[in-house]
């Protein structure tokens, strides 16, 4: 388990091989109230080694203190949702609502 400062409220934080083979990658960022995992990404001859289970576990314990909760920032995939559901945490949804005007309302609307 390694990581590398970017600034003093981000980090890179990476699992590795015996090799220095990269396994599993993450992007988290934090204040005082909120710690966002911004990316996550895998080594894809990997998957199943638990590396970013692992990476998870490990920039949580590194947040200990210096913020009260971590952020997955959600996924639309269900098998991404699965993998964050299974460290216990609280869904939230989410809705949008957008305005478009489809060019061929015009016609109606007149």
């Amino acid at each position: 388990f390694k990581h590398d400062n970017i600034v003093k409220s981000g980090k890179i934080i990476g699992v590795y091989d015996n090799s220095d083979k990269y396994l599993a990658l993450c992007f988290i960022v934090w204040d005082s109230l909120y710690a966002y995992l911004i990316g996550l990404t895998t080594n894809s001859d990997n998957l199943k080694t638990g590396a970013s289970s692992l990476l998870i576990l490990n920039s949580i314990n590194y947040l200990i203190g210096k913020t009260k909760n971590f952020d997955f920032e959600g996924s639309m995939d269900e098998n991404i949702y699965k993998f964050y559901n299974s460290f216990g945490t609280i869904t939230k949804n989410y809705f949008k609502i957008k305005r478009i005007k489809p060019s061929f309302m015009k016609v109606f609307l007149r």
